[in-house]
């Protein structure tokens, strides 16, 4: 059987992972200070930095999915600290994916708040309009009626 990635590609393939998500955790608390502080123009521009990086992480997890069957096999491994190594990188990952999308969770939670805030806004805006609009309609003059006096003298 011929092996399609080496263990030195494998450990490599799993250092880029780790990289990756360290910067996605990094670009994810900038997104997160965009959203708190309201900056959107800053949010939209983070979340486009985002998407390049992400889909390196996509690109690096499939050839490690590619890897699954190879690092089975016991003559994948030079030796088992070698094993052991790419294994606390596998576990970094894990706790590194878990920081990711709690940080993406508190995001979304915050865009929710803060879309909820705006609503909130808008809604009071429009009721102090549709008050100002209704005391302004009857706070005008209504015609006066004329009293026709022509008539008494």
């Amino acid at each position: 059987m011929t092996m399609t990635t080496t263990a030195a590609q494998f450990a490599d393939l799993l250092r880029h992972q780790a990289e990756t998500l360290a910067e996605l955790i990094a670009i994810g608390e900038q997104q997160q200070a965009a959203i708190d502080s309201g900056r959107m123009t800053e949010l939209i521009s983070i979340l486009s930095a985002k998407q390049p990086v992400l889909e390196q992480l996509e690109q690096t997890r499939q050839k490690l999915h590619q890897a699954r069957i190879d690092v089975k096999i016991a003559s994948f491994w030079p030796d088992e600290a070698f094993r052991q190594r790419c294994q606390t990188l596998r576990d970094a990952a894990t706790e590194g994916f878990q920081t990711l999308l709690r940080i993406e969770g508190e995001c979304e939670r915050s865009m929710g708040q803060a879309r909820d805030a705006i609503r909130d806004r808008l809604q009071a805006l429009e009721g102090g309009q549709a008050a100002a609009s209704a005391y302004q309609s009857h706070s005008i003059t209504p015609p006066t009626s004329q009293l026709d006096l022509s008539s008494l003298g």
